[in-house]
């Protein structure tokens, strides 16, 4: 009994390290080395985070050297990872979730920044099932998917037509390794922060782990033995152009948290100088196409949005193939993809000269005051792209005026914009009026004299636009082709209309 009792004491006379900091490492004997070693291990503890879980736990790691020791102490600890092979556990930190650590990583370069809220990350695989994704998504706290059954996940960017196939394990980190296949793949996700929306319910937002597993699991299968997800990226931060409303629009952009839309200044747009007008021969051909249209849709105008835009259509292309006889770089695009910092979408008609943004006109079915709002939005993204394409030496001057037209095909209203998208002045012209093949020979008259009046009206900001443009080209970067009115090499992504 004194034996053991001077074991003990010989034992508790050693140098053991306090609760907080480890003590220097004794000099005293070899055998004293040895001991505190044996302490200083069992000692040793890592906060360890299993994705999926809520919270990270604290996990003794006694007698493991390297990450691939630690598997093993892992799986005695954790139920989940019991039936895991150990080679399909991968470690992570959390500024990294799509690069695993090598498993020869020591415990003690582990040890170095781990806490409860910079834990070891442990990834499992949650079944043997891989996924067919178009584009990125999520899948993480452990429910189970049928061995036979893939889940499939159809994604596309809001308003813009972007697709992407990838194939990832269902595993706890799927979430990770979507988003970063979506930024490496899809542009318009580069550098930015994005969720997204259930397509099928268009008010549930899945924007982690845990909303996506959730919609996974009461996604039944269907005959191919798949689960068809269909999801929306929408970008942070900004929102697509007819998302916006007039009280945001007001109060983010405008700066008139108190104003209205209705009591924005007028603009008067027949104060602009008149170009050169249109031939004769132009104007009946003009009115002579707006009539066969409307004979062949019997008159129907406002039936909605594709109906409009066969009406608009002869508008813009009749004054834009005017005003490139004495301005050639003027050119229009339909269906072009627009992305600003707070707006993007895709535009029905941008008019470009010197590859620059100069009119952009919206078909709107809905009530022109949403359209306003929408045309205001775009025009902000135009004036961000004018101000990027302004010289350096230059930036004090003042930017161009950019047009906006919203338009049902029968009403047309035309916007100003001038100022930096900061601090921006914005008018909104009176609705003018337009008809189609009247029956009556007075009122037909009349009619085509207002349907003459909104083609002139565009044709004017055109040629005002053109002869700014010349004037100022030494205030902007273009290219060589862009001041030769050479388009042949500047074709877009997008549809293109152009007027020769």
């Amino acid at each position: 009994m004194a034996g053991r009792r001077q074991e003990k004491n010989k034992a508790t006379a050693l140098p053991l390290p306090p609760p907080q900091n480890a003590p220097e490492r004794p000099e005293n004997s070899e055998q004293q080395i040895t001991a505190f070693l044996a302490i200083q291990l069992n000692n040793v503890k890592l906060w360890v985070h299993l994705e999926g879980q809520a919270s990270a736990d604290k996990v003794g790691v006694a007698n493991a050297e390297d990450l691939a020791d630690l598997r093993p102490i892992l799986q005695s600890k954790f139920r989940s990872l019991r039936s895991v092979e150990q080679g399909d556990i991968q470690f992570f930190v959390r500024k990294s979730h799509t690069n695993p650590l090598p498993p020869d990583t020591t415990i003690e370069e582990i040890q170095a920044n781990n806490t409860a809220k910079v834990p070891l990350i442990v990834r499992y695989p949650l079944s043997n099932d891989t996924g067919t994704i178009l584009f990125p998504t999520s899948i993480v706290a452990p429910v189970m998917l049928n061995s036979l059954c893939r889940f499939v996940v159809d994604i596309e960017v809001t308003h813009i037509k972007s697709h992407i196939k990838i194939s990832l394990a269902h595993s706890t980190g799927t979430w990770y390794l979507l988003r970063a296949k979506a930024k490496e793949k899809l542009e318009k996700l580069h550098g930015a922060e994005f969720y997204f929306m259930d397509k099928n319910q268009k008010d549930r937002i899945v924007d982690d782990e845990f909303e996506f597993n959730a919609l996974v699991a009461r996604t039944a299968p269907n005959d191919d033995g798949e689960r068809l997800i269909q999801l929306k990226a929408q970008l942070k931060g900004k929102r697509p152009y007819g998302d916006w409303t007039s009280k945001d629009l007001l109060t983010e952009i405008l700066n008139m948290p108190l104003g209205s839309i209705e009591g924005l200044p007028c603009f008067d747009i027949e104060s602009i100088p008149d170009g050169e007008p249109l031939s004769d021969e132009d104007t009946n051909l003009f009115l002579g196409t707006l009539e066969k249209i409307a004979v062949s849709l019997h008159n129907h105008v406002s039936t909605n949005e594709a109906t409009a835009r066969c009406y608009i259509h002869p508008f813009m292309h009749t004054a834009v193939a005017h005003v490139r006889s004495s301005h050639p770089t003027m050119r229009l695009s339909l269906e072009e993809d627009f992305d600003g910092s707070r707006g993007y979408g895709r535009l029905d008609y941008v008019v470009h000269c010197h590859d620059i943004a100069v009119l952009v006109t919206e078909a709107k079915m809905e009530s022109m005051g949403k359209g306003v709002v929408q045309n205001i939005i775009q025009l902000h993204t135009a004036a961000e792209k004018l101000l990027g394409k302004r010289k350096r030496r230059d930036l004090n001057n003042e930017l161009p005026s950019i047009y906006g037209i919203v338009t049902t095909g029968e009403k047309w209203k035309f916007i100003h914009w001038s100022g930096p998208p900061t601090t921006p002045s914005v008018k909104v012209s009176k609705s003018y009026v337009c008809g189609f093949d009247e029956e009556d020979e007075e009122a037909n008259e009349a009619t085509k004299k207002a349907t003459t009046k909104v083609l002139s009206l565009i044709s004017r900001l055109l040629h005002s636009q053109g002869d700014f443009m010349e004037s100022h080209m030494d205030l902007f970067q273009v290219g060589e082709n862009e001041v030769a009115g050479d388009d042949d090499d500047n074709e877009r992504d997008s549809q293109r209309a152009r007027i020769e």
